[in-house]
């Protein structure tokens, strides 16, 4: 475990010592019960270095914590200085500055930081990985992608789902979305954030026919969509209503109980790609979709109004042609 030498740190003194008079089990506890503002984090920890509770590595490395990711408005700097006065941190304090690094949109510095960790000889865990793979994602750095996941399969990490996640999102984002789907591949099919995942990355690639592939093998395989997908749904089908929307009950699934028929038209595979393309991509962003079957009556018709509602162009391609739809009428004249 690590452990600390904080004497040469600057801190202010303590202005109420005696409200701080027991420490829980939990480190943790006590600090986010005591701090809501950096002052008070830096004030419980002039005490832990006053009653050489610092020397605790538990207790360091929650402070460390509170000082990157939990306390509002805290800066680096004082995450900072206390992880360089950490004498030879483990992965639990690495993991917090390259996670806090990552969130705080500096990923080049969590990649120096995960470089220094090797130069260290510490082992990265599954709680390293994702934030490391995600810093890759935002800089778009391939090859420093590839470099993880080698040392992820080396490291015996590559059935984990978290990591599986990050590596198909850092894939499909840096342009590779053969090798993401390759990831996602040898996944375990019941994790729906892997599905999700491979989703969000179908859409930044546009490949949209892959996208409503995936929303009828998610069908098929029983796997639930993730609520944000229904969400989206549902507030597309309420503003295309206002619209002037009707659902047709006659395109819903023929085993949908009476009071069903409009939440199984609702959720037909096309509409479902179309609002999870929605809130994934860019406003003007044009839709593509392709389909091996006849679209039906009432998704044609709603996309026909969707593409008017959110001023989108949606280009499907059905079993039969083209449907180009543009501020709410379609290439193909209603005839098909």
């Amino acid at each position: 475990m690590a452990t600390t030498t904080l004497h040469h740190f600057p801190v202010k003194t303590i202005t109420s010592p005696t409200t701080i008079t027991q420490f829980p089990e939990n480190p943790k506890t006590l600090i986010l019960q005591q701090c809501k503002t950096t002052k008070d984090l830096n004030q419980v920890h002039a005490h832990l270095i006053k009653t050489r509770l610092h020397l605790n590595p538990s207790f360091t490395e929650n402070l460390l914590e509170s000082a990157a990711i939990l306390i509002p408005n805290t800066t680096m700097d004082y995450a900072l200085s206390i992880f360089s006065h950490i004498n030879e941190p483990d992965s639990s304090a690495y993991n917090v500055m390259i996670r806090a690094f990552t969130l705080k949109k500096s990923p080049q510095e969590a990649l120096i930081l995960y470089q220094k960790m090797h130069e260290n000889s510490v082992q990265p865990d599954h709680f390293t990985f994702p934030s490391t793979l995600k810093a890759c994602s935002r800089l778009r750095v391939l090859r420093e992608g590839e470099q993880i996941h080698a040392q992820i399969v080396k490291s015996g990490y590559g059935s984990n789902d978290l990591v599986d996640n990050t590596l198909i999102h850092m894939y499909a984002n840096c342009g590779k979305i053969e090798f993401a789907r390759k990831v996602f591949d040898g996944t375990s099919k019941s994790d729906v954030f892997a599905w999700n995942s491979m989703l969000s990355g179908y859409v930044r690639s546009e490949c949209w026919g892959e996208v409503l592939k995936l929303f009828d093998e998610m069908r098929d395989t029983g796997v639930g969509f993730d609520e944000e997908v229904y969400i989206a749904a549902e507030k597309m089908i309420k503003k295309i209503k206002s619209a002037g929307y009707m659902p047709n009950a006659a395109d819903a699934r023929l085993d949908a109980e009476e009071d069903d028929k409009e939440a199984s038209v609702a959720h037909h595979s096309e509409k479902l790609a179309i609002a999870f393309g929605l809130i994934k991509t860019r406003p003007g962003t044009t839709i593509r979709i392709s389909k091996n079957l006849r679209v039906c009556s009432d998704c044609h018709n709603a996309t026909k109004i969707i593409s008017k509602v959110f001023s989108r162009e949606i280009v499907v391609r059905d079993r039969n042609r083209f449907h180009h739809f543009k501020e709410g009428s379609c290439s193909c004249n209603d005839y098909w």
